[in-house]
């Protein structure tokens, strides 16, 4: 309970409990996805304990909730038994309709103020629901919200603690200071969000803090003998990652200049991983920068046309790309495109499900573009994973009908886990009768979605387990890649630069598990007629044989052309061999007559 010196006075001396207070708070336009900024006053006087609120055509069931929350959460902060006043909530605008529970910490503010008989700032505002210990939950329409803010020369905007919401919540935070200059001041409950509404602390813009440190100077290089494995050929892929990655970065607009430094710096981190032996690992870290870096670049596009556009370039991309045929010494790096290319798939109907929700802002055209350029640099992944197999000689070959059973077995492994995208991926290659993929994408979700995977081992038993699983992962070349980047996280961690032991585990349990469904790939090749063929050379026939199949149709085409002239040649001379003889016999007629 915290004491109150001027309420207990209005106990002491009959001093009048009623009081109005006022806050700005941001909305957004459902019907335009833009922001508006209202004002919010609060009229306390003596009564039972009711919450209202009026102003607008009407009020949504959330909203309302998010009050009487509001002003639970106040009166139990402060001490204060809610059933001696009233709580008359006004929002200033006649002309909308109001819903949602993002005004609950504007709420909760109010009430604080009122029954304090304070005033707050008059310059900020602030979005964020609440919830009964004062926590303050994240919200929506960040962005628009803030361009509300800015054009009403708010000083600062207070927001919910975007931390526990992910990268992508924190980009957007990021994007909204940066491109409408407010002061966003992230805070994670009441007590911290009244110290800056009072203006007992002032309100700093958020840093957006994306530097990753590793322990590069101390970390060895990586060790691990692989069996089965074409590393150069994998190089070329992390050198393209690598690079599309840098490109993209030198794309950012200059108002974003605090995140491409960032992102500069990294970059020469991940080429320096590279350098020591941990490629899947450096590439693994430049495609999720590439995320940020691309989001960033298309700020042009934080549009409905402009995301729309730019999801159906990408579909039409992703859709283009076809994978080689099959063979004993490519099928890792066919089966891994096909998979990032279904990944992608995937991620691509996320982001279009974004853009046609009924609750769409701007925040969703930003959200579609991030999850947009997941999918984009999946394709990219996969059209290099693509070039390098056609590259690679080998015998083809097609697989027996037990990799059915086998694919069938680990997802079913995989499904206790929930619906996650490796096990959705894993059912539609599964369906498509793609059970090799299939196999990949459950390895994944095996692996990667169980929430319990490594709970029940202590620290140690952790290091000793994924040791374990990457000392038997050492054959072929996506066993050895994780295996590797398992080993470059435990090192992280023994070098004190990561208490992620857990990621360690799960990623040396990603090789194992790849590991064991490369083995039953491999145990149902059926080796083709078309030994020792190039690929390339394979393909380089279709298309010869297109080529002649389109000749042979055009030349066709041209006789049945020919053919339909010369019908038409040959009728127009018998009709005008039929108006001669027509004509003679009028005349042999016409002279008869005469005579």
């Amino acid at each position: 309970m915290r004491f109150q010196p001027f309420l207990l006075l209005a106990v002491l001396f009959g001093i009048s409990a009623a009081y109005t207070t006022l806050i700005h708070a941001p909305a957004v336009l459902s019907n335009t996805s833009t922001g508006t900024l209202t004002e919010i006053t609060l009229n306390l006087t003596p009564g039972t304990g009711i919450v209202s609120i009026s102003g607008p055509s009407s009020v949504g069931y959330s909203t309302m909730a998010s009050a009487k929350q509001a002003v639970a959460t106040a009166c139990s902060y402060l001490g204060v038994n809610q059933s001696q006043y009233n709580f008359s909530f006004v929002i200033h605008d006649r002309n909308v309709s109001v819903s949602g529970p993002s005004a609950g910490t504007a709420f909760t503010l109010l009430t604080i103020a009122a029954l304090e008989h304070r005033q707050l700032l008059s310059n900020f505002t602030v979005s964020g629901t609440i919830e009964p210990n004062g926590t303050i939950g994240l919200i929506g329409g960040v962005y628009d919200k803030a361009e509300a803010a800015s054009q009403a020369r708010m000083h600062f905007f207070l927001l919910p603690n975007a931390t526990a919401g992910g990268t992508l919540e924190q980009l957007l935070y990021y994007i909204s200071q940066s491109i409408f200059s407010i002061p966003i001041q992230q805070v994670d409950n009441i007590s911290q969000a009244l110290a800056f509404a009072f203006g007992i602390e002032p309100a700093k813009p958020m840093q957006y803090n994306i530097t990753q440190h590793f322990e590069l100077s101390k970390l060895s290089d990586m060790n691990l003998s692989c069996t089965s494995c074409n590393t150069s050929a994998f190089n070329e892929l992390v050198n393209f990652t690598l690079n599309f990655t840098s490109s993209e970065i030198s794309s950012v607009p200059s108002v974003f200049n605090q995140a491409k430094a960032q992102m500069l710096a990294n970059q020469q981190r991940y080429e320096e991983i590279a350098s020591k032996g941990y490629a899947y690992t450096a590439a693994d870290f430049a495609f999720l920068q590439y995320l940020q870096a691309f989001t960033l670049a298309n700020k042009a596009n934080y549009t409905a046309t402009g995301a729309s556009s730019l999801l159906s370039n990408i579909g039409t991309y992703c859709s283009s790309l076809v994978p080689p045929l099959l063979t004993n010494t490519n099928y890792e790096y066919v089966i891994g495109g096909e998979l990032r290319q279904d990944f992608a798939n995937e991620t691509l109907a996320q982001a279009e499900a974004l853009l046609s929700s009924p609750e769409v802002t701007s925040d969703s055209y930003i959200e579609a573009l991030y999850y947009g350029a997941e999918a984009l640099a999946w394709c990219k992944a996969a059209q290099e994973l693509y070039n390098i197999s056609a590259s690679l000689p080998g015998n083809y070959v097609s697989l027996a009908p037990v990799l059915k059973q086998e694919a069938a077995s680990a997802i079913a492994k995989a499904e206790p886990y929930g619906a996650n995208l490796y096990l959705d991926t894993a059912v539609k290659s599964f369906d498509a009768s793609n059970y090799a993929e299939a196999l990949y994408a459950a390895a994944y979700a095996s692996a990667l979605a169980n929430p319990l995977a490594g709970s029940n081992m202590t620290s140690a038993q952790l290091v000793n387990a994924t040791l374990s699983n990457i000392n038997s992962s050492l054959s072929g070349i996506w066993p050895y890649e994780f295996a590797g980047q398992a080993l470059f996280y435990l090192n992280e961690y023994r070098l004190g630069q990561s208490n992620d032991l857990k990621t360690a585990y799960t990623t040396s349990l990603l090789a194992k598990s790849i590991e064991q469904a490369d083995t039953e790939i491999a145990k149902a090749f059926i080796i083709s007629n078309f030994s020792q063929t190039s690929p390339m050379l394979l393909q380089q026939v279709s298309e010869l044989s297109n080529e002649i199949s389109m000749l042979f149709y055009l030349m066709l085409i041209m006789v049945i052309l020919l053919a339909c002239v010369l019908i038409v040649l040959l009728a127009q001379l018998v009709r005008s061999t039929d108006r001669k003889n027509s004509s003679k016999n009028k005349s042999s007629r016409h002279g008869r007559v005469h005579r």
